[in-house]
């Protein structure tokens, strides 16, 4: 019976050795905001680590048994706690990096006495080294595919990283009672190890009970401003703020999107400045903006008849749909009375929204009192596979809306591959607008941006305004086919005397002073590269201007957060 008991720990010690690296490197990734680079140093650490505790075992010649139950209780402890005390540290200590790394080393030489030792152990139930060496590594792998499948599926899709490492922190305490229980006989301290054991269950109990409140706590620390929404969604980390005036700032994973302070200059920008430029637009493409805010300019055009919305994360889409805060600063432009759901298009990843507007003048000989202006299919799903999933239909415009392109995942969505795609679908003489971080404080970003687009196969003209919250000048691209010259698109806002649509800041004049760049601003580096799939360029690129303006202290490039005196 112990022979199976110790096979089945091995399984269930590979599941969580593989979601513990997993939790730490995403965690790390979160905290430094670079996806393609913490994770790998992660498991670096933890798999040097474990080599390291290889060679220490074998230094223990007595008391096996008892050994491996007191390593399972202090992985069980420190690696329950681990996620949410480095949370914790980042926020209050300056030397947080340190302290995590160092956390993450002593995981790991825990992680790295557990095979070992329950080897030596099952020497004693097994016929020959073979087939001890075969059955335990067998089950050590077998349970890191489980284990990966159950955290990329099950446990970071759901439940926060916080939660996460206490669950896995339970299942090695468990581990310990059942094993101590169970080797009863042959175990020299059972009663002190049964009582830590039994302790550490308690402590991880609780934690887990609180971990919402301990989470809200730690995260409203991050934040000068008070939290009224925070949620973890399967993509992402959404927290909203709002200060005493009412003004909100939307996070996603700690990175500013969005302030009802001045979103509006934003969101004219992207959308007005292309769909000004086609006369009566019919149908639209939007990329991102779930949260309803491109949407909302765009429905300001009577001559609208469809709206594709595309955003991955279904849980933005239902926020802007039915949080009182969002569909307010969207205008409802995706959810309340007038909108009517209908069939999902894409298997069960999208749906049909109709467009309603309350009419001022009822028909003599229809009570109703709305009518349709505009269909709105939201999709929810990645960006790249809507554009392989669905027809080459062409839109009069073009809207991208994704977030900066500061991790390889995002770096995907602005590679040639993806707007060469794009470029099919842009009607012939259809506008394309592109959002592409900041020309002063990401100039490399917002260039290889733009050099990307024009191996594309799209006429771009680059333009800029400032967003107070931002921190600075956004940039945009405008792109087209080669229909004609940049100095007519020019012209023609040059001679423009109105905008069709109503504005809260967007006016002739800045429709043409935005394309106006100061002296050398975008002087092209030789080094600039295109950026695509296998070679995403954009992250190291963002990563790089970053370190360039270090003491930055706007929202966009650094969460806003106060660290603890």
């Amino acid at each position: 019976m112990i022979r199976y008991l110790f096979i089945f720990n091995m399984f269930i010690l590979g599941a969580c050795g593989i979601i513990y690296e997993y939790v730490l490197g995403a965690l790390a990734n979160h905290l430094m905001g670079s996806t393609y680079e913490q994770i790998f140093i992660i498991i670096g650490i933890m798999m040097f680590m474990m080599g390291l505790a290889a060679q220490v075992q074998r230094k223990f010649f007595n008391k096996l048994i008892d050994s491996f139950l007191l390593i399972e209780i202090l992985l069980g402890i420190f690696g329950g706690l681990s996620a949410s005390a480095i949370y914790y540290l980042y926020i209050v200590s300056e030397h947080y990096l340190l302290l995590m790394y160092l956390t993450v080393a002593l995981i790991g030489f825990f992680i790295g006495l557990e095979i070992p030792l329950l080897m030596r152990i099952n020497e004693r139930y097994m016929v020959s080294l073979r087939v001890n060496i075969s059955e335990l590594l067998s089950m050590d792998y077998i349970g890191s595919l489980a284990g990966a499948l159950l955290f990329v599926y099950v446990l970071f899709a759901w439940i926060s990283l916080t939660k996460i490492s206490l669950v896995l922190g339970l299942v090695n305490l468990s581990i310990a009672i059942i094993t101590c229980i169970v080797s009863w006989k042959t175990t020299y301290h059972k009663v002190k190890l049964l009582t830590f054991g039994l302790l550490g269950i308690g402590i991880l109990i609780i934690g887990i009970f609180y971990a919402d409140d301990w989470n809200k706590f730690t995260e409203q620390k991050y934040y000068r401003l008070p939290i009224v929404y925070t949620a973890q969604t399967k993509y992402q980390h959404i927290t909203i703020t709002e200060d005493k005036n009412e003004v909100i700032y939307f996070y996603i994973n700690g990175n500013l999107q969005f302030s009802s302070i001045d979103e509006y200059i934003y969101h004219e920008l992207l959308v007005h400045i292309p769909a000004q430029l086609v006369e009566n637009p019919k149908r639209i493409l939007i990329l991102g903006g779930g949260d309803g805010l491109a949407a909302r300019e765009a429905l300001k055009y009577t001559s609208v008849k469809e709206v594709q919305l595309v955003d991955i994360d279904p849980d933005i889409i239902n926020l802007a749909k039915n949080n009182d805060i969002l569909s307010n600063l969207n205008n409802h432009s995706l959810s309340d009375a007038r909108i009517h759901s209908t069939i999902p298009k894409i298997k069960d990843e999208g749906y049909k929204i109709d467009v309603k507007k309350q009419s001022e003048r009822p028909s003599q000989f229809n009570n109703t009192t709305e009518y349709s202006i505009a269909k709105i299919d939201v999709f929810t799903i990645d960006a790249d596979k809507f554009l392989d999933s669905v027809p080459k239909e062409k839109f009069d415009v073009i809207i991208i809306d994704f977030p900066d392109p500061n991790m390889i995942e995002l770096a995907k969505l602005y590679s040639i591959e993806m707007l060469e795609k794009l470029h099919d679908f842009l009607s012939p003489n259809g506008f394309m607008s592109i959002q592409s971080s900041s020309p002063y404080f990401q100039k490399k970003t917002f260039l290889c941006i733009g050099k990307t687009l024009i191996a594309a196969g799209f006429n771009v003209l680059p333009y800029r305004e400032l967003v107070p919250s931002f921190g600075g000048e956004w940039g945009f691209y405008l792109c087209w086919h080669n229909f004609m010259e940049s100095k007519q698109i020019l012209s023609i806002f040059k001679q423009r005397d109105e905008i069709t649509v109503p504005t809260r800041y967007l006016n002739t004049n800045i429709l043409s002073s935005v394309f106006s760049f100061g002296k050398n601003r975008l002087n092209t580096s030789k080094g600039i590269e295109i950026n695509s799939r296998l070679h995403p360029v954009l992250p190291s690129y963002y990563e790089e201007n970053f370190l360039e303006y270090p003491d930055i202290k706007d929202f966009k490039y650094s969460p806003l957060k106060e660290k603890i005196d």
